[in-house]
């Protein structure tokens, strides 16, 4: 039984395992008791009344076979120095300049300093300039929320995204098992066949997609506004008045006729660039479309082998249309934590307090 807790913990456990006779009444007491610490497994804590039981001891037994050396003082100050200095070294460059086997630095790393290897969060590039920008953007629209909580549900969040018929690689999760190399490759076209959708989400469900025929221009999506979103709105019984329309700077959606289209129909309840309420530049931790509809729209869409940009687009519609309503809900009602977050923050990226 690995050693996770003290002395004085392991007698606690004990004495809550006497009193309850359940593992699971000690866990409880245990959050409640150590709120910051690691709750105990209804393993560890019968193994420890077994061992209780059978030796009338919680004591670590004396350990047999070679010393280990990960844990020695000289081991643990130079791996402690080195990754201190320079803590995204490689454990095998770090194995190179301590001249100390890799298993060893890897042992030391975790079970001895407690360490783990975390990946670095790729975020959007921001300027002095956008972390302002966001900071206001933030103040201001959690002051309308504060003065009319109706707000946050009559958002129209917008957006597009490109779907290839060749399903994304994901180099992390593929991996051939063996006992020798197969030297096994994937096959992967340089240019996949691919469609430009444009979705909208809002607290009545799913808008969309609308599959655009080619590049996107600011004639092209003023006739999809004009041809799909507005017929669809009114097909739905959704009126313009009850919605608060949002996209991004892109510079398809900001022509003077795109904009002049959208004031006419939503008036001053316009988030974009070059409006009264401007949407804050490079801010994709803002918008749920990036940070839930299209991530779990693809999850669903290459679950299947695709072989054309007909089945693709087939599979696109069939798979927006199951989206769990109290999904896309739940991913609105973030926005408004994700604003907070961004005050907080002082316009900065949010991403790595999520």
């Amino acid at each position: 039984m690995a050693t996770k807790y003290d002395l004085e913990t392991r007698n606690q456990l004990l004495r809550w395992y006497h009193q309850t006779q359940s593992p699971t009444s000690v866990q409880r007491l245990f959050q409640r008791t150590y709120a910051t610490f690691q709750i105990p497994s209804r393993k560890y804590i019968r193994q420890l009344v077994e061992k209780f039981n059978e030796t009338g001891s919680i004591l670590d037994r004396t350990r047999s076979g070679r010393p280990k050396t990960h844990s020695t003082p000289l081991v643990k100050n130079q791996v402690q120095g080195a990754f201190q200095r320079s803590p995204t070294k490689s454990i095998r460059k770090a194995s190179s300049q301590l001249q100390i086997p890799q298993t060893t630095i890897f042992r030391c790393l975790h079970n001895t300093l407690d360490l783990h290897p975390y990946k670095a969060k790729f975020i959007e590039k921001l300027s002095p300039a956008d972390t302002a920008t966001r900071r206001t953007f933030a103040q201001n629209f959690l002051t309308l929320l504060h003065n009319d909580p109706s707000l946050l549900r009559s958002l129209l969040f917008t957006d597009e995204s490109n779907f290839y018929v060749e399903a994304p690689l994901n180099n992390q999760n593929c991996r051939h098992w063996s006992s020798e190399n197969p030297h096994f490759t994937v096959d992967k076209s340089l240019h996949s066949p691919h469609v430009c959708v444009w979705m909208g989400i809002c607290y009545q469900g799913v808008l969309g997609p609308y599959f655009f025929p080619a590049t996107v221009t600011g004639d092209s999506y003023y006739e999809m506004l004009t041809h799909f979103l507005f017929p669809a709105l009114r097909s739905r019984r959704i009126t313009f008045k009850s919605l608060t329309f949002q996209q991004d700077g892109a510079t398809p959606h900001c022509s003077m006729r795109v904009l002049s289209l959208l004031s006419s129909k939503f008036h001053e309840r316009v988030l974009s660039r070059r409006t009264n309420q401007p949407w804050p530049p490079r801010s994709p931790d803002l918008t749920p479309c990036d940070y839930y509809l299209w991530g779990r729209l693809k999850e669903q869409v290459y679950r299947v082998p695709l072989h054309s940009l007909e089945e693709l687009q087939e599979r696109i519609s069939e798979c927006a249309n199951q989206l769990d309503l109290a999904e896309i809900q739940s991913a609105l009602d973030n926005f408004e934590m994700r604003l907070s977050l961004l005050k907080k923050h002082r316009g900065g990226s949010i991403e790595p307090f999520l």
